[in-house]
């Protein structure tokens, strides 16, 4: 289902900002800034569409290019989902994601 909202991404020791474009049950389609290697693991944070709630979990890249785009757009990597929780731990850097 079409649902854009701002996500911050955590791919090792980076942190891409970015925002969700598509949602689905088992996943995401994301524009960020850089591309992102098939089969790579993030931690994935976003605001959940009905109640609002910012949730985090892990994803792994599995296609790189997901959505048909001109070669100058953005990377739109689709990530596939594991089951998100709310994220709490202290010193997170997910946790300053701009809303």
């Amino acid at each position: 289902m079409p649902y854009i909202t701002p996500a911050r991404l955590a791919c090792g020791d980076e942190v891409l900002d970015g925002r969700v474009e598509d949602l689905s049950a088992g996943g995401v389609l994301v524009i960020v800034p850089r591309p992102l290697a098939v089969g790579a693991r993030v931690t994935l944070r976003m605001a959940l569409p009905t109640t609002g709630a910012v949730v985090a979990t892990d994803a792994t890249v599995w296609l790189a290019r997901a959505a048909p785009a001109p070669a100058t757009s953005p990377p739109r990597p689709a990530l596939r989902l594991s089951a998100a929780e709310p994220h709490r731990r202290r010193g997170d850097p997910l946790a300053h994601a701009a809303h």
